[in-house]
């Protein structure tokens, strides 16, 4: 402006005559709130603010545009008016496109304003715009001017090759932008000559002449050299060095000193054919496609690599880490849009770049299968675990070793956390055993199976048990998983919920999942669950699309936890490794703080244990042969290989896991309510057949005395009662109860046979997840349950009992007829007058009595004692025995049999209500109390 403007003046010309008005203080301050002179402004509208280099800005909040406010102030006289020769100076250039004949192919303009520039294309003929043909396509710019010349110079834009001609050199600029590689007919016309490529100084100039000079290559051009200008500044190109007042000398020197291209020299890309936007009028909406244009340019220039894992999904690998696209990638475009233009992306612009990153990733993506924080690779016979970014722990027969660079490739998601590099030294086993004494249950045989889950729960690969803890609140189930959890795979959050909306996909990402305080879960988590723990798949329709498809598969390590198993199907408790833990005295309790910090600084040791244990078992995995195999084969496998590699051998798993299957079929039975009825109708039969129908009307009376009938899956017809006993024989089979169907008559109608085991005379036998043998068939001979190889222990009491007492047979394998019969065959030893029928001996008495045990429901000791016709007196030693022989536990006063026999509830003070199955476990191990 040549008059500057009085801001005083204006204010007080604008002013009112009302004292009390806003318009004084804005008058006073020297800038606010006035009236506005474009219209009646009775309550002060017009801002008015000067900025600190002096500049006046106007803004009317009641609507009124600037320039109707400053035509009102030139009218008044208070806004003075710009000379002509004060108007901002428009310049137009236009830069011809000839081909290498000379004829005119299209006109690139560019207008130049104080606002900034404009840039269109026109044809020939003025019409606006390239009807279609591709900017790729155009031919360089000067083309036509380079003749016979040996060498040329290519520089981006026809500016700086303008430049380069007015000094007397000869060179061509390319018209496509740095985001657009020439095709191959625009640049064939340069092969044969002396080719100097000179980008800009930014990363995209470098990246687009990188991509011209491979394909130059792989025309056959022979002679590609890289000039480079020292004292470049920032984007800086050659117009910007012949304006700072280089010439033609300076140009030949630089070019005298460019060294041959080679193609690790500037950045790569693979998107040589990609398309660009038909270029136009710049409206907002084509600035916006630029944007997404130059986007997609900086990506491909960054060498990025393009992938598609086994489900089918498009990744992009950015420093190793494998970006799904296309929302996935949303914060590496961000940063890379900040890096080379300081800059943000709009939203139109960052789905369009990454909906163009996904079609080519699909179209060109190398096929590869991404894993969640570990990977078995079996031809290697290498587990490699994720730490960190470059960091991958690669485990071996042979050892382990902290890789940088992996031949496998993992998902890494924004919760998941990262490992401590392992770290040996002399202090490793004494770590891990600290480690053990917190997160594994106090009796060594829970201690030695939690071993073998921690050693090989990263083993993706494998379908093993999952992990429960058990007891009462204060226990420490919660911490003891927290601490497995952050051990092995830490994550956020780290204990999951169950949700039938998320739950596959919480699962998917990560390889060990928690959840913590587990109550009654109901059918479908129960169904999940079995399958996250064989393996899982799952397939949902991907979002804003009808056909498409996203896929989720794996299989993972559950911990789970809560004061009771939470369901007590047979095939969730057959998929169960569960520890039942004692509530923490209050005087060994310890602040989680202290606890946290502690196993952070043992960590690394902890993992360089667990390394060293899988790297044995890997090795010793061969050789390893189980002479049964438990529910989860595979993994029964590797955990007996731990115990090899430990030194507590293949048998020693064995007999743990006999303890574990003991377990299972147990809870399996107590949550069974049919189970309990079948056990109870078949305790003093041999063989029963007939039809769904007529077995549960035998069965409701039992059930009815038992208190089963109002239960929690009690069978409601025959057609569900046929379901479950399906789903209940393996537990059937465990208790000595075989249950199958057959055809019969005429009619051929399906019937149920119900019948008692045979037993063979095999010697022992370890039993399986699915099928148990009854407690003679399983040991003939129960001496030999005292120790593995065949030997009794020296325990207090064990002289007083009759080796009789412990070799009975079973009553049974005479094959005895149904019904009554049987019931006489089991009690016939017994009189009316409380003693022992002629004949009758000790090891007679006991096998009846454990066979009574066996399948009756609690009673009070003076019941079975009247039930059995023999005083209490005399059954307090068989009892005893049992007792101390591990085939009755006492829990609460209550006598628990798993195996041997059922509850009793002694009303008697004797050693049988003294003893604990605490007591009871670290006798049989050999332990004081």
């Amino acid at each position: 402006m040549s008059t500057p403007v009085d801001v005083h003046a204006l204010l007080r010309a604008l002013a009112c005559d009302e004292p009390q008005c806003p318009c004084h203080r804005t008058l006073q301050r020297g800038h606010g709130l006035t009236h506005c002179p474009c219209h009646d402004d009775a309550h002060p509208s017009l801002n008015v603010t000067v900025s600190n280099d002096g500049t006046i800005l106007l803004t009317c909040h009641a609507g009124c545009p600037n320039h109707a406010v400053i035509r009102a102030l030139h009218d008044r006289g208070l806004w003075p008016r710009r000379e002509r020769s004060e108007w901002p100076v428009v310049r137009e250039t236009r830069y011809e496109l000839r081909d290498v004949d000379g004829t005119l192919v299209a006109v690139h303009v560019r207008l130049d304003t104080a606002d900034g520039k404009k840039l269109w294309w026109e044809l020939p003929d003025g019409r606006k715009g390239l009807n279609g043909l591709r900017v790729e396509d155009l031919p360089l710019y000067g083309m036509h001017r380079l003749g016979d010349t040996a060498a040329v110079i290519v520089c981006e834009g026809e500016k700086a090759a303008d430049a380069l001609v007015r000094l007397g050199l000869p060179a061509v600029g390319t018209v496509c932008g740095a985001s657009v590689t020439p095709s191959d007919a625009v640049l064939r016309p340069l092969i044969g000559r002396t080719v100097y490529l000179w980008p800009d100084n930014d990363d995209a100039g470098r990246a687009h002449m990188a991509r011209i000079a491979a394909r130059l290559a792989a025309l056959g051009c022979a002679d590609l050299r890289w000039l480079e200008w020292p004292d470049a500044p920032p984007r800086g190109d050659a117009a910007d060095f012949v304006a700072r007042g280089g010439t033609a000398d300076d140009v030949r020197r630089l070019m005298e000193a460019a060294p041959p291209w080679t193609p690790g020299e500037a950045p790569a890309s693979t998107g040589e054919r990609q398309r660009a936007a038909p270029a136009h009028d710049r409206t907002e909406r084509d600035e916006r496609r630029s944007q997404a244009d130059r986007l997609i340019g900086y990506a491909l220039a960054s060498g990025a690599r393009f992938l598609i894992d086994q489900f089918g999904q498009p990744h992009v690998l950015v420093d190793g880490v494998p970006l799904a696209l296309p929302r996935g990638a949303y914060p590496w475009l961000r940063t890379l849009m900040w890096q080379h233009e300081q800059r943000g992306v709009t939203g139109e612009a960052l789905q369009v770049a990454a909906g163009t990153l996904e079609a080519l990733a699909l179209h060109e993506g190398e096929r590869t299968e991404l894993h969640v924080r570990s990977a078995w690779h079996e031809q290697a016979r290498t587990l490699y675990v994720w730490l960190g970014p470059r960091r991958v722990l690669a485990i071996d027969a042979h050892g382990w070793r902290v890789l940088t660079d992996a031949p496998v490739l993992f998902r890494v998601y924004p919760t998941t956390g990262e490992l401590p590099t392992p770290h040996t030294d002399g202090l490793t086993g004494y770590a891990l055993a600290a480690t053990l004494d917190l997160v594994a249950p106090a009796d060594e045989a829970g201690r030695r199976l939690v071993t073998a889950w921690l050693a090989t729960a990263w083993l993706p690969h494998v379908a093993r048990p999952s992990l429960l803890y058990t007891g009462d609140w204060g226990a420490g189930k919660s911490l003891r998983q927290r601490a497995i959890k952050r051990l092995l795979d830490p994550t956020k959050p780290e204990s999951l919920r169950i949700d039938s909306r998320d739950l596959t996909q919480l699962l998917m990402h990560c390889q060990i999942g928690l959840f913590d305080n587990l109550g009654a879960l109901p059918d479908w988590a129960i169904d999940t669950l079995c399958r996250a723990v064989t393996g899982e798949g799952d397939a949902r329709r991907r979002l804003y699309t009808d056909e498409d498809d996203l896929a989720f598969e794996y299989k993972r390590a559950l911990l789970l936890n809560g004061i009771n198993v939470p369901a007590d199907r047979p095939d969730f408790t057959d998929r169960l490794l569960p520890v039942e833990l004692e509530r923490i005295p209050d005087d060994r309790r310890e602040e989680e703080t202290a606890i946290w910090a502690r196993l952070t600084a043992e960590q690394p040791r902890v993992l360089a244990a667990l390394a060293d244990i899988l790297s044995a078992a890997i090795a010793q995995l061969p050789r390893v042969q189980l002479r049964r195999k438990p529910r989860l084969a595979d993994w029964g496998r590797w955990a007996a290989a731990v115990y090899e590699a430990l030194g507590w051998g293949v048998v020693q798993f064995e007999r743990d896991w006999a303890l574990i299957v003991e377990k299972q079929q147990a809870a399996a039975v107590e949550g069974s309510p049919v189970a309990q009825a079948v056990l109870r109708f078949m305790a003093d039969r041999h063989r029963w057949r007939g039809t769904a129908s007529e077995l549960l009307a035998a069965l409701e009376p039992v059930a009815l005395e038992l208190g089963l009938v109002k239960a929690k899956g009690w069978p409601k017809s025959p057609v569900w009662l046929s379901r479950r006993l399906r789903e209940l024989r393996p537990v059937l089979a465990a208790r000595g109860i075989t249950a199958r169907e057959e055809r019969d008559g005429h009619e051929r109608a399906r019937q149920w046979i119900l019948a008692r085991q045979t037993h063979s005379e095999d010697g022992p036998e370890i039993p399986s997840a699915r099928v148990i043998p009854s407690a003679q068939a399983r040991n003939p001979h129960p001496d030999a349950d005292i120790d593995a190889d065949g030997t009794a222990d020296s325990k207090p009491g064990w002289d007083a009992i009759p080796s009789a007492l412990l070799s009975a047979q079973d009553p049974h394998v005479d094959g005895q007829a149904d019904g009554a019969d049987a019931a006489d065959g089991i009690f016939g030893a017994f009189s009316d007058d409380h003693q022992p029928a002629p004949g009758a001996d000790a090891a007679a008495l006991a096998e009846q009595l454990r066979e009574r045990l066996r399948w009756l429901a609690p009673v009070h000791a003076s019941r079975l004692a009247e039930a059995v016709g023999v005083p209490f007196e005399q059954l307090q030693p068989v009892f005893q025995a049992l007792m101390e022989r591990g085939q009755l536990a006492v829990v609460h006063g209550e006598a628990r049999v798993m195996q041997h026999s059922v509850l009793v509830l002694p009303e008697q003070a004797g050693r049988l209500v003294r003893q604990t199955p605490r007591e009871l476990w670290r006798q049989r191990e050999g332990r004081q109390p």
